[in-house]
């Protein structure tokens, strides 16, 4: 039987967590899948997932160890690239596919010949609501149309997946976060994208380990990714979502500016003496707001 859907998870220590997203997964009761769990732990994640496998030969389960921590955006580069399925499905190590999840997802993609990219709407473990419709994102659309409504909230993410796919849509390794860079590649290259207004995924909000960018170690990496979105799709943001390319800016601006440069030269350096007289405790402030539109 061919492979229809790869599951990608990417774990770093989460012995229980890992248990459960895979039960998760038997529950769908499925078996055109493989998962792919590529795993940077090192502690008693990689011996509960051995034996998750040893009592679930009916599952197609493929473990791999990088030889040194890859983290999340290369694991999933790595899944990508080993993958046999037609659909990527990415799912994160703390999260579970709700029941019946896989089927719906299969039924977008066969509904919808030119489907690239889907998204999947989430429940949060929080129960916090949060959901696509609430802010009248289109449910469906092309590029500039996911560029006008960019801003959308959680979601599980799959697309289409060829050998070209393969070579040239990848997550930017350099970059923890800012999976909608490939996302852009991915529909400015055709196709289209499909929200799901059925519930697929159970979303851990809550962990400890969430991405906070309000962590001045995340200072960097926040600013690489603003100025890589502004580069590469900086033009088409000026054209069909000015307010955002100006978040975007001002995020850009504000991370560089609390960030300490040595090169007195650098174009990093440079963007920050425009925000010189600004002081850093009321960019600090700004943060909270910020991040949150």
């Amino acid at each position: 039987m061919s492979i229809f859907f790869s599951i990608i998870i990417p774990v770093f220590n989460r012995p229980i967590e890992i248990l459960k997203a895979l039960e998760s997964i038997k529950l769908q009761k499925k078996s055109n899948i493989e998962v792919l769990i590529i795993d940077d732990s090192n502690d008693n994640t990689t011996k509960n997932i051995n034996e998750f496998i040893y009592s679930n030969s009916s599952i197609k389960i493929k473990l791999i160890k990088p030889t040194k921590r890859a983290g999340v955006s290369k694991s999933r580069n790595i899944g990508i690239i080993s993958s046999l399925g037609n659909i990527i499905l990415f799912l994160d190590s703390d999260d579970e596919l709700i029941i019946g999840a896989l089927d719906n997802v299969e039924k977008a993609f066969i509904k919808y010949k030119k489907l690239d990219l889907y998204f999947g709407s989430c429940i949060f473990k929080s129960s916090k609501k949060n959901h696509y419709s609430d802010r009248n994102l289109p449910k469906i659309g092309y590029y500039s149309d996911y560029i006008k409504s960019i801003n959308q909230p959680e979601m599980l993410p799959a697309f289409r997946c060829d050998s070209a796919i393969k070579k040239e849509f990848l997550y930017e390794e350099s970059l923890t976060g800012f999976e909608h860079i490939l996302y852009l590649k991915i529909l400015k290259n055709g196709g289209i994208f499909y929200r799901d207004p059925k519930y697929i995924r159970l979303y851990d909000d809550q962990g400890n380990d969430r991405l906070n960018i309000s962590n001045p170690k995340n200072y960097k990496n926040m600013r690489s990714g603003y100025l890589k979105l502004i580069r590469l799709f900086g033009y088409d943001f000026f054209r069909y979502n000015l307010k955002i390319l100006l978040i975007y800016f001002a995020k850009l601006v504000i991370y560089n500016r609390l960030i300490d440069h040595k090169n007195s030269l650098s174009f990093a350096n440079l963007l920050a003496i425009l925000t010189l007289p600004i002081p850093k405790y009321f960019i600090k402030k700004s943060i909270s707001f910020l991040k949150n539109n």
